[in-house]
Protein backbone atom coordinates (compact mmCIF):
# COMPACT_ATOMS: atom_id res chain seq x y z
CA UNK A 1 0.00 0.00 0.00
CA UNK A 2 1.27 3.28 -0.47
CA UNK A 3 2.71 5.81 2.27
CA UNK A 4 1.67 9.29 2.82
CA UNK A 5 4.21 10.86 0.80
CA UNK A 6 3.07 8.47 -2.50
CA UNK A 7 -0.34 9.21 -2.44
CA UNK A 8 -1.76 11.36 -5.76
CA UNK A 9 -5.48 12.66 -6.40
CA UNK A 10 -5.83 12.98 -10.15
CA UNK A 11 -6.46 16.92 -11.19
CA UNK A 12 -9.98 18.28 -12.23
CA UNK A 13 -11.45 15.69 -9.87
CA UNK A 14 -14.78 16.73 -8.94
CA UNK A 15 -15.59 16.95 -5.09
CA UNK A 16 -18.50 14.75 -5.38
CA UNK A 17 -15.85 12.03 -6.59
CA UNK A 18 -13.03 13.27 -3.85
CA UNK A 19 -16.03 11.67 -1.28
CA UNK A 20 -15.33 8.53 -2.06
CA UNK A 21 -11.84 9.14 -4.02
CA UNK A 22 -10.16 9.24 -0.32
CA UNK A 23 -5.96 9.09 -0.03
CA UNK A 24 -5.08 5.36 0.60
CA UNK A 25 -2.38 5.77 3.04
CA UNK A 26 -1.05 3.69 6.28
CA UNK A 27 -0.78 5.77 9.61
CA UNK A 28 3.12 6.19 10.31
CA UNK A 29 3.43 4.12 13.29
CA UNK A 30 6.40 5.81 15.43
CA UNK A 31 4.87 9.11 14.66
CA UNK A 32 1.61 8.11 16.20
CA UNK A 33 2.79 6.80 18.98
CA UNK A 34 5.00 10.31 20.28
CA UNK A 35 1.97 11.97 19.30
CA UNK A 36 -0.81 9.60 21.44
CA UNK A 37 1.72 9.99 24.27
CA UNK A 38 2.20 13.89 23.80
CA UNK A 39 -1.43 14.14 23.26
CA UNK A 40 -2.56 12.18 25.81
CA UNK A 41 -0.33 14.09 28.71
CA UNK A 42 -2.01 16.97 27.13
CA UNK A 43 -5.35 15.51 28.01
CA UNK A 44 -4.68 14.85 31.06
CA UNK A 45 -3.00 18.25 31.98
CA UNK A 46 -6.66 19.45 30.66
CA UNK A 47 -8.34 17.00 33.10
CA UNK A 48 -6.23 18.23 35.63
CA UNK A 49 -6.69 22.09 35.01
CA UNK A 50 -10.19 21.54 35.10
CA UNK A 51 -10.09 20.79 38.35
CA UNK A 52 -7.86 23.01 39.17
CA UNK A 53 -10.59 25.57 38.13
CA UNK A 54 -13.56 24.04 39.80
CA UNK A 55 -11.64 24.26 43.30
CA UNK A 56 -10.80 27.71 42.37
CA UNK A 57 -13.76 29.03 41.45
CA UNK A 58 -16.64 26.55 43.72
CA UNK A 59 -18.14 25.39 40.48
CA UNK A 60 -18.75 22.51 38.76
CA UNK A 61 -18.68 24.19 35.04
CA UNK A 62 -15.47 23.31 33.83
CA UNK A 63 -16.08 19.31 33.99
CA UNK A 64 -19.05 20.11 32.13
CA UNK A 65 -17.90 22.02 29.71
CA UNK A 66 -15.22 19.27 29.07
CA UNK A 67 -17.29 16.55 28.72
CA UNK A 68 -19.17 18.70 26.72
CA UNK A 69 -15.98 19.10 24.21
CA UNK A 70 -15.49 14.81 24.60
CA UNK A 71 -18.44 14.89 23.18
CA UNK A 72 -18.29 17.47 20.20
CA UNK A 73 -15.61 14.71 19.33
CA UNK A 74 -18.17 13.42 16.97
CA UNK A 75 -18.36 16.70 15.13
CA UNK A 76 -14.95 15.43 13.36
CA UNK A 77 -16.12 12.87 11.25
CA UNK A 78 -18.57 15.27 9.30
CA UNK A 79 -16.10 18.14 9.44
CA UNK A 80 -13.76 15.63 7.47
CA UNK A 81 -15.85 14.22 5.22
CA UNK A 82 -17.08 17.79 4.03
CA UNK A 83 -13.81 19.52 4.26
CA UNK A 84 -11.57 16.50 2.77
CA UNK A 85 -9.87 15.56 5.15
CA UNK A 86 -8.17 11.95 5.92
CA UNK A 87 -6.64 9.79 8.89
CA UNK A 88 -4.85 6.64 7.57
CA UNK A 89 -6.73 3.88 8.49
CA UNK A 90 -4.26 1.75 7.98
CA UNK A 91 -2.26 0.86 11.70
CA UNK A 92 -4.39 3.34 12.96
CA UNK A 93 -5.23 3.22 16.82
CA UNK A 94 -9.27 3.95 16.83
CA UNK A 95 -11.68 4.93 19.92
CA UNK A 96 -14.87 4.69 17.67
CA UNK A 97 -16.33 5.01 14.41
CA UNK A 98 -18.52 7.42 12.79
CA UNK A 99 -20.10 6.58 9.16
CA UNK A 100 -17.96 3.77 8.81
CA UNK A 101 -14.95 6.06 9.56
CA UNK A 102 -12.79 5.39 12.46
CA UNK A 103 -11.57 8.49 14.56
CA UNK A 104 -7.83 8.13 15.66
CA UNK A 105 -7.62 8.37 19.45
CA UNK A 106 -4.83 11.55 19.30
CA UNK A 107 -7.47 13.55 17.60
CA UNK A 108 -9.90 12.19 20.50
CA UNK A 109 -6.94 14.04 22.67
CA UNK A 110 -6.93 17.21 20.71
CA UNK A 111 -10.76 17.34 21.46
CA UNK A 112 -9.42 17.93 25.26
CA UNK A 113 -6.95 19.99 25.37
CA UNK A 114 -7.72 22.28 22.03
CA UNK A 115 -11.47 22.20 22.60
CA UNK A 116 -11.85 21.51 26.12
CA UNK A 117 -8.96 23.69 27.85
CA UNK A 118 -9.83 26.68 25.70
CA UNK A 119 -13.58 26.51 26.36
CA UNK A 120 -12.68 26.14 30.10
CA UNK A 121 -10.06 28.71 30.13
CA UNK A 122 -12.10 31.69 27.99
CA UNK A 123 -15.40 30.79 30.17
CA UNK A 124 -13.48 31.26 33.32
CA UNK A 125 -12.05 34.63 32.03
CA UNK A 126 -16.04 35.76 31.07
CA UNK A 127 -17.27 34.50 34.61
CA UNK A 128 -14.23 36.54 35.84
CA UNK A 129 -15.11 39.37 33.83
CA UNK A 130 -11.40 39.20 33.39
CA UNK A 131 -11.93 39.73 29.12
CA UNK A 132 -12.65 42.44 27.47
CA UNK A 133 -12.72 43.43 23.69
CA UNK A 134 -8.88 43.92 23.02
CA UNK A 135 -8.13 40.84 25.40
CA UNK A 136 -10.86 39.05 23.11
CA UNK A 137 -9.25 39.60 19.67
CA UNK A 138 -5.79 38.98 21.34
CA UNK A 139 -7.05 35.30 22.41
CA UNK A 140 -8.42 35.27 19.05
CA UNK A 141 -4.84 36.13 17.36
CA UNK A 142 -2.84 33.49 19.14
CA UNK A 143 -5.07 30.53 18.50
CA UNK A 144 -5.01 31.02 15.06
CA UNK A 145 -1.08 31.63 15.17
CA UNK A 146 -0.80 28.29 17.40
CA UNK A 147 -3.26 26.61 14.74
CA UNK A 148 -1.07 27.73 12.06
CA UNK A 149 2.29 26.24 13.72
CA UNK A 150 0.71 23.15 15.15
CA UNK A 151 -0.80 21.43 11.34
CA UNK A 152 1.83 21.65 9.19
CA UNK A 153 4.34 19.33 10.91
CA UNK A 154 1.72 17.19 11.81
CA UNK A 155 0.87 16.52 8.18
CA UNK A 156 4.73 16.28 7.70
CA UNK A 157 4.77 13.25 9.82
CA UNK A 158 1.56 11.53 7.73
CA UNK A 159 -0.39 12.07 10.62
CA UNK A 160 -3.69 13.12 8.28
CA UNK A 161 -4.30 14.81 5.30
CA UNK A 162 -6.17 17.69 3.85
CA UNK A 163 -7.11 15.54 -0.13
CA UNK A 164 -7.98 16.41 -3.14
CA UNK A 165 -6.15 19.08 -5.78
CA UNK A 166 -9.44 21.68 -5.05
CA UNK A 167 -8.15 22.55 -1.53
CA UNK A 168 -7.99 26.46 -0.94
CA UNK A 169 -5.55 28.29 0.06
CA UNK A 170 -3.04 25.86 0.51
CA UNK A 171 0.40 26.17 2.35
CA UNK A 172 2.69 23.48 3.12
CA UNK A 173 0.12 21.21 2.77
CA UNK A 174 -2.00 22.92 5.02
CA UNK A 175 -5.29 25.00 3.73
CA UNK A 176 -4.65 28.06 5.67
CA UNK A 177 -8.57 28.88 6.10
CA UNK A 178 -8.85 26.12 8.23
CA UNK A 179 -6.34 28.06 10.83
CA UNK A 180 -8.55 31.33 10.76
CA UNK A 181 -11.94 28.95 11.02
CA UNK A 182 -11.10 26.46 13.80
CA UNK A 183 -10.02 28.66 16.82
CA UNK A 184 -13.16 31.40 15.66
CA UNK A 185 -15.10 28.74 16.47
CA UNK A 186 -14.05 27.52 19.55
CA UNK A 187 -13.81 30.64 21.18
CA UNK A 188 -17.27 31.43 20.02
CA UNK A 189 -18.41 28.60 22.24
CA UNK A 190 -16.84 29.44 25.18
CA UNK A 191 -18.66 32.48 24.94
CA UNK A 192 -21.89 31.84 23.66
CA UNK A 193 -21.69 28.91 26.07
CA UNK A 194 -21.31 31.22 28.98
CA UNK A 195 -23.93 33.57 27.47
CA UNK A 196 -26.36 31.18 27.76
CA UNK A 197 -25.50 29.59 31.03
CA UNK A 198 -24.92 33.42 32.81
CA UNK A 199 -27.80 34.85 30.87
CA UNK A 200 -30.88 32.40 30.36
CA UNK A 201 -30.17 29.77 32.63
CA UNK A 202 -29.05 31.93 35.32
CA UNK A 203 -26.18 29.91 36.21
CA UNK A 204 -28.38 27.09 36.99
CA UNK A 205 -28.71 24.12 35.15
CA UNK A 206 -24.99 23.68 35.11
CA UNK A 207 -25.26 20.12 33.66
CA UNK A 208 -26.90 21.44 29.81
CA UNK A 209 -23.14 22.76 29.65
CA UNK A 210 -22.46 19.33 28.47
CA UNK A 211 -24.92 19.26 25.71
CA UNK A 212 -24.50 23.11 24.52
CA UNK A 213 -20.93 22.66 23.75
CA UNK A 214 -21.11 19.86 20.89
CA UNK A 215 -24.38 21.41 19.72
CA UNK A 216 -22.69 24.70 19.34
CA UNK A 217 -19.54 23.44 17.43
CA UNK A 218 -21.63 21.77 15.27
CA UNK A 219 -23.27 25.03 14.33
CA UNK A 220 -21.11 27.48 14.75
CA UNK A 221 -18.22 25.54 12.92
CA UNK A 222 -20.38 24.16 10.62
CA UNK A 223 -21.89 27.90 9.67
CA UNK A 224 -19.01 29.22 8.98
CA UNK A 225 -17.32 26.45 6.75
CA UNK A 226 -20.45 25.77 4.86
CA UNK A 227 -19.67 28.13 1.46
CA UNK A 228 -16.38 25.98 1.26
CA UNK A 229 -18.04 22.80 2.46
CA UNK A 230 -20.53 22.98 -0.20
CA UNK A 231 -17.92 24.39 -3.32
CA UNK A 232 -15.31 21.81 -2.67
CA UNK A 233 -17.89 19.12 -2.97
CA UNK A 234 -19.44 20.81 -6.46
CA UNK A 235 -16.62 21.90 -8.51
CA UNK A 236 -12.97 21.81 -9.03
CA UNK A 237 -12.72 25.28 -9.56
CA UNK A 238 -9.78 26.49 -7.69
CA UNK A 239 -11.11 30.36 -8.31
CA UNK A 240 -14.53 29.57 -6.77
CA UNK A 241 -13.16 27.19 -3.91
CA UNK A 242 -10.59 30.08 -3.00
CA UNK A 243 -13.52 32.55 -3.06
CA UNK A 244 -15.33 30.20 -1.05
CA UNK A 245 -12.44 30.32 1.42
CA UNK A 246 -12.13 33.56 1.87
CA UNK A 247 -16.12 33.82 2.06
CA UNK A 248 -15.53 31.81 5.38
CA UNK A 249 -12.63 33.54 6.70
CA UNK A 250 -14.82 36.70 6.61
CA UNK A 251 -17.26 34.88 8.59
CA UNK A 252 -14.72 33.75 11.04
CA UNK A 253 -13.60 37.25 11.36
CA UNK A 254 -17.12 38.75 11.53
CA UNK A 255 -18.42 36.19 14.12
CA UNK A 256 -15.47 37.34 16.33
CA UNK A 257 -16.39 40.88 15.64
CA UNK A 258 -19.64 39.86 17.25
CA UNK A 259 -18.52 38.34 19.87
CA UNK A 260 -16.28 41.38 20.55
CA UNK A 261 -19.45 43.44 21.06
CA UNK A 262 -21.43 40.65 22.88
CA UNK A 263 -18.50 41.21 25.28
CA UNK A 264 -18.56 45.07 25.86
CA UNK A 265 -22.65 44.70 26.17
CA UNK A 266 -22.20 41.80 28.87
CA UNK A 267 -19.65 43.81 30.41
CA UNK A 268 -21.72 46.82 30.62
CA UNK A 269 -24.58 44.37 32.03
CA UNK A 270 -22.64 43.06 34.44
CA UNK A 271 -21.55 46.38 35.93
CA UNK A 272 -24.62 48.37 36.20
CA UNK A 273 -26.34 45.09 37.75
CA UNK A 274 -23.23 45.27 40.85
CA UNK A 275 -24.10 49.01 40.90
CA UNK A 276 -27.53 48.42 41.75
CA UNK A 277 -26.77 45.41 44.23
CA UNK A 278 -24.48 47.73 45.96
CA UNK A 279 -27.52 50.43 45.96
CA UNK A 280 -29.59 48.23 46.86
CA UNK A 281 -27.66 47.04 49.99
CA UNK A 282 -27.05 50.54 51.17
Amino acid sequence: MPTGAEVTIPAGISGRELLVARPDMIMPETAQFWTLLVFGTAAFATFLYALWQMRRNHTVYPLWLLLGAIVASTYETLDNTLGHVYYPITGQISIYEILGIPLPLFTFFVYFFYIGATVIWVFSLLDSKSIDNRSWWTIYGFTVLGALIFEPPMLALGLWNYYGDNQSLVFLGFPIWWAIVNPASVIMVALVSYLIWDLLLERKYTILLSAIVPILLYGIHGGISAPIYMTINSTSSAVINNLAAVASILLALGVIWLGGKAIRIQNGYAAAKYVSTLKESS
